[in-house]
């Protein structure tokens, strides 16, 4: 299944944060939409999203506070089954 969520084609195969990436499927949100709501630069949220960074505990905090998802929830990672 494709979504875009940056102006590009994103698949659920590509985001480490499978809870994440349907978060924002669900709202209808773009990547740039859900970075602004966060107060987070959307170049670092795709970073986050594609497991291309560290995620910094402010980053953290703030995106959990935006999805209302406990720690547990939002950050599980993709299993590559």
């Amino acid at each position: 299944m494709n979504k875009s969520i940056s102006g590009k084609q994103c698949t659920f195969q590509q985001c480490k944060y499978p809870n994440l990436e349907l978060y924002m499927i669900r709202h209808e949100l773009s990547l740039r939409e859900f970075a602004r709501q966060c107060g987070i630069q959307p170049s670092t949220m795709h970073r986050i999203l594609h497991g291309k960074t560290d995620i910094q505990k402010s980053n953290i905090d703030k995106i959990l506070v935006e999805t209302g998802m406990s720690y547990e929830v939002c950050f599980k990672e993709r299993t590559w089954d």
